[in-house]
């Protein structure tokens, strides 16, 4: 059993909690990564060798890691893996039960299957947490209650050193997002109303290693972060305009406010579902989005490219009887998405009784559709049908596809396909985690770029 590490020396200043490695599990699980890369290296190359990097996935509820030698371990219940900037970590969340999107964060040396857990940290929500794009630290938004030390935000190393930055206790904090240069963190900060007050909200940045705040924007109604532009010199958030979940499930004004020029008004470029998913940074001010009113994600979305800073948005192209979404940038400023049936399974006019029953057909009429094919703006690739959420993998040669069955590498070039999961299970989270027939897929499926 290994001892307690003791506090290792922080770099920032601010309030230091101890870090503890899971004991037992962690070289248990470090030997068998061990011996997979040993079988691996006496076997050969992978069966996948154009994946080209490592990949991090839920199956039934358990987090396995892939290396890019193509050894594979699980490292029991997980999800929301994200990979460090350098590959060296992924961070998850344990689920307080199996039904769950909050828990206990964890660290895991991807190499070796070490774990690392960080003490007095509480509950963290999926989706508030990320590492920064210049360094091993994690910064994470605790809402006030879930944490030991009250809400706020910390910053946290790869050893598991969290450090309080931001403000001290109280508020509600939501969106994690650091700038491209990781400098600073992006989030929402909401002031519940009382006898003396309504309910108030901001966007604020808070500096990674001084903690200064900076307001961006306040309200007098909801203010939710969707990210940075790509060159950093700009933001994108929605409007909740009376605090309502409902309201945002229906859809919301998305916002670009440009931040490289003093004080500027900001714009309004579309509206669209609170999905930061679909919500996709090319470079400088270009972003894709998916737009279009209704929480059934199955009627009225349509993928727009947008120049945020001018405030201008073009649709990728229609077809009639047809929605586009789940749209992926790859090298080159390429497009990937996928076009599907407009069905309106729950709230279109051909809705019917039992939108779930009519559900398996419609994700088997879902196919992957590029931009760059020929001379057409964009064209389907044969044999992609049912096909979810795809990634560019292996610096744009390849796309990793969800589909109904399995998780699927598509050669662009040759247009041929092989499994790299078999049987994912990504129909039944569709059918059973889906929300209204969305899914958050990176809850789900994380991919990092191996080293060139």
């Amino acid at each position: 059993m290994r001892e307690r590490e003791k506090p290792i020396s922080d770099p920032f200043s601010g309030t230091s909690r101890r870090s503890v490695s899971a004991l037992s599990i962690s070289k248990r699980i470090a030997l068998a990564v061990l011996a997979l890369a040993l079988l691996a290296a006496a076997l050969g190359p992978a069966a996948s060798p154009t994946l080209g990097g490592e990949l991090a996935y839920v199956k039934g509820g358990v987090l396995h890691i892939r290396l890019a030698s193509g050894a594979t371990y699980a490292l029991g219940a997980g999800i929301d893996p994200k990979w460090s900037e350098d590959g060296a970590y992924v961070a998850y969340l344990v689920p307080a039960n199996g039904q769950t999107l909050s828990g206990d964060l964890r660290i895991v040396t991807a190499a070796t299957g070490a774990l690392t857990t960080i003490d007095g940290l509480g509950d963290v929500d999926a989706g508030e947490f990320a590492w920064s794009p210049t360094a091993d630290r994690l910064a994470a938004a605790l809402p006030a209650g879930k944490s030991g030390m009250g809400g706020g935000l910390d910053v946290i190393t790869a050893q598991g050193v969290a450090t309080r930055l931001g403000r001290a206790a109280g508020p509600t904090l939501g969106g994690v997002f650091w700038s491209p240069n990781g400098a600073s963190v992006l989030l929402s900060h909401l002031t519940p109303s009382d006898a003396s007050a309504p309910a108030k909200a901001a966007l604020e940045t808070v500096n990674a290693r001084t903690g200064e705040v900076q307001v961006l924007v306040t309200a007098s109604q909801g203010l939710l972060p969707a990210g940075w532009w790509a060159n950093g010199g700009g933001i994108l958030y929605w409007v909740d305009p009376l605090f309502s979940a409902s309201i945002a499930a229906d859809g919301l004004e998305l916002m670009s406010l440009d931040l490289s020029h003093g004080r500027q008004r900001p714009k309004e470029l579309l509206t669209t579902l609170p999905y930061v998913p679909w919500i996709v940074p090319e470079t400088g001010s270009k972003v894709a989005v998916v737009a279009g009113r209704s929480r059934d994600s199955t009627i009225s979305k349509q993928v727009e490219v947008c120049a945020a800073k001018a405030g201008r948005c073009q649709t990728l192209g229609r077809e009639p009887g047809t929605i586009t979404v789940d749209p992926a940038y790859g090298p080159g400023g390429r497009l990937a998405f996928i076009r599907a049936q407009a069905a309106g399974l729950w709230f279109g006019p051909k809705a019917g009784a039992s939108p779930a029953a009519a559900l398996a057909g419609w994700m088997k009429g879902r196919s992957l559709w590029l931009t760059g094919v020929g001379k057409s703006p964009s064209a389907r690739v044969a044999g992609t049908e049912g096909a979810f959420a795809p990634l560019w993998v292996n610096g744009g040669r390849a796309v990793l596809l969800v589909d109904d069955g399995n998780l699927e590498l598509l050669i662009v070039a040759t247009g041929k396909s092989s499994v790299v999961v078999r049987d994912f299970g990504a129909g039944s989270l569709v059918r059973t985690d889906g929300y209204y027939g969305y899914v958050d897929w990176p809850l789900y499926v994380a991919y990092h770029a191996g080293t060139p």
